[in-house]
């Protein structure tokens, strides 16, 4: 007997009973143990067994077949059952594939024609999406392995008929499967070589650096691809489990001497016994995140390969799929540009530092991770478990971080450095239909994870208000337009957390009922001073830190000017007569300034303090708020108050279920 399997890597083919072997464990319903790309598939060919869609062919017969999202000519040259060989003209390529696949023409159209009421084929007939037969082969040498050759990767596997298109090739194969969005596709990358590390069988020992002697590993080599992949680049495995008791799936890492690890902890561990040079935010144990697969748009018009002008670490590519404008330019910047009138000290000589030699792990003992400690006492009793959590924030940090500086002993791979290694996420910029231009992420983001930052000029409150005024002088910013070409933000870090302490004192209860009314008291007041200041945020939300005020910056800047408040407050002993620095990233900045508004955001806002520790310049910073899937835009919330610039409305188009309907 044969059996025919279906690869999670995408192909199919025929094998003997010898060569398979029975799972430990399955699932009731045995597609949730697959590839979330290939369940389908796997559920609809189960319910439909012994019945099964598929083209009838004959050798020779000419047939449109599916590659690479288009449809090339390709003859028949083999059947063999339920598999046909295809042989492309175009490149004189031979291919396996299932008879039931919808790359194939004539099973692609009768898919697209069958009658709803069919109950039969009417699941198969929805869904289209050719996940597990779509299939793009590439070849890289970032895995080339000294000790093991593709040959001898292909004898373990057995003989495969449809599996060696390319047998004389001595790389190994990504091999991609697609499945169709709304707006781009989800290739999935699999890795044909996988049973690399099965030829290490783990033997008692302590780990150390002698566990990494024979890998090479350096996550500078692969810089472009999504990180959290690089690991497994790097002879590690990644095996998504599930607990035969409670059925909850658990991600459990296998390192290069076959040690499994089965928490962060864990993993980070292993990284300081072995010196490891990967960082802990290369890794990742959420079950629902994936490594494998990268966001591809589906029609692009306008393609810029980077954005960045090779001054990011990582390209930002550009696409418009709406039409066939491109982005204005803007002088790429990835750092804060002071204009004239900010005093910007950067002096090093300036910056404490820690004597940490563990990466600063330890936050008690870390003098600088003790900084951002001590910042919390602003807003009431200290918070010893403030900061990052394996380079991730889950949550925003009113009072700020502090980050290490160059006077730390410690190294990139410190747990407190995050926002200075740069950016490493690859993200694109788009053109949307009523929002203009957005930026999305390629690949997963976990929760917590950095994403960018906010560059731009930086101008002194007074050097904003020309601005506006130029702009205001020459009508570019008029009535009725939804979304202004401004890109202005208040560096408003001493305000905001002067608020939040203002708030925690206010939710005091006092039993001196004098005390209480006085209280009360500057409530009103504080209630009344931001009604004056229009535009300026009072909510609480973690956005509220970044005052982002496009578009309109015309009338807040300006008055933000000639309006101060009646207390004195902590940015009243700078003796700068600056109410606020502002960030204009109009005509120079970074990919910050493209992300846009959701009332139900899936970013939050980061005041983090690096190359300078003075109050008024922080970095503003971009972190994942939740799990982000590859393909999605990155937004966050304005915190825009409506109603609070006169006959002004700014109505909202993030179409989120929980989206208010207007900025404004």
């Amino acid at each position: 007997y044969r059996f025919l399997i279906f690869f999670d890597d995408g192909y199919a083919q025929y094998t003997k009973a010898s060569e398979i072997h029975k799972v430990v464990s399955q699932s009731d319903n045995v597609w949730e143990d697959v590839y979330p790309e290939s369940q389908d598939f796997i559920r609809d060919y189960l319910s439909q067994y012994p019945e099964r869609p598929m083209v009838r062919l004959q050798k020779g017969q000419g047939v449109q077949t599916e590659w690479n999202g288009r449809w090339w000519t390709a003859k028949v040259m083999e059947v063999d059952a339920s598999l046909v060989k295809m042989y492309f003209q175009a490149d004189k390529r031979t291919e396996w594939i299932y008879r039931g696949s919808t790359r194939l023409e004539p099973l692609f159209k009768a898919l697209k024609t069958v009658p709803s009421h069919n109950s039969k084929f009417k699941k198969l007939a929805h869904n289209k999406k050719p996940i597990l037969s779509f299939y793009l082969k590439m070849y890289i040498s970032d895995l080339s392995h000294s000790k093991y050759s593709l040959a001898n990767l292909e004898a373990h596997k057995g003989s495969s008929k449809g599996r060696r298109n390319d047998p004389n090739s001595k790389k190994p194969r990504i091999v991609y499967t697609r499945g169709e969005e709304e707006k781009g596709n989800i290739l999935t990358i699999y890795f044909t070589q996988f049973l690399i590390n099965i030829v290490f069988i783990l033997v008692p020992h302590r780990c150390s650096s002698k566990c990494l002697k024979d890998v090479e590993e350096d996550p500078t080599k692969h810089r472009g691809r999504n990180p959290l992949l690089i690991p497994l680049l790097c002879s590690w495995e990644r095996h998504v489990c599930k607990i035969k008791q409670s059925g909850k799936r658990h991600v459990i890492y296998r390192t290069p001497c076959a040690r499994r690890l089965r928490t962060i902890e864990e993993v980070d561990r292993y990284l300081r016994l072995t010196n490891s040079n990967l960082t802990i935010d290369l890794f990742c144990l959420d079950p629902y995140l994936h490594t494998h697969t990268e966001f591809v748009p589906i029609k692009t018009f306008c393609d810029i390969k980077d954005l960045s002008y090779g001054k990011e670490n990582v390209p930002i590519s550009c696409v418009n799929g709406i039409d066939r404008q491109y982005p204005d330019y803007v002088e790429y910047s990835t750092v804060r540009m002071p204009a004239k009138g900010v005093k910007l000290n950067l002096d090093p000589d300036f910056l404490p530092g820690c004597d940490c030699t563990d990466g600063c792990r330890d936050s008690s003992k870390c003098a600088c991770r003790q900084l951002s400690v001590e910042h919390t006492t602003a807003l009431g009793e200290k918070d010893p478990t403030i900061g990052y959590k394996h380079r991730r924030l889950n949550e925003p940090i009113f009072t700020g971080i502090v980050e290490c500086n160059v006077n730390c002993k410690c190294d990139k791979r410190c747990h407190n450095k995050v926002v200075q290694n740069g950016l490493n996420l690859r993200l694109q910029v788009f053109k949307t239909e009523k929002r203009g231009w957005g930026l999305r992420c390629l690949d997963d983001i976990p929760k917590g994870g950095f994403i960018c930052i906010y560059a731009g000029q930086l101008l002194t409150d007074t050097g904003a208000n020309e601005v506006n005024y130029i702009i205001e002088y020459f009508g570019i910013f008029q009535d009725g337009k939804q979304y202004g070409d401004e890109y202005l933000a208040e560096l408003d870090f001493i305000e905001v957390v002067e608020r939040q302490k203002e708030g925690y004192e206010s939710d005091v209860e006092e039993p001196d009922s004098h005390i209480e009314e006085d209280i009360a008291d500057e409530e009103d007041e504080e209630e009344e001073e931001e009604e004056e200041f229009e535009g300026t945020q009072h909510n609480s939300g973690s956005d509220s830190e970044f005052y982002f005020a496009n578009p309109v910056a015309i009338y807040v800047v300006n008055f933000l000017a000639d309006k101060r408040p009646n207390h004195p407050g902590t940015r009243s002993f700078f003796e700068d007569n600056q109410m606020c620095y502002i960030m204009d990233a109009k005509s120079m900045g970074n990919i910050g300034r493209y992300l846009n508004h959701s009332c139900e955001p899936n970013v939050f806002v980061q005041n983090i303090f690096v190359d300078t520790h003075d109050l008024r310049y922080p970095w503003v910073t971009f972190f994942a708020g939740m799990y982000i899937r590859a393909g999605t835009e990155l937004t966050w919330d304005y915190n825009y108050e409506v109603g609070s610039v006169p006959d002004k409305v700014l109505y909202c188009y993030c179409g989120s279920s929980q989206c208010r309907g207007r900025l404004l």
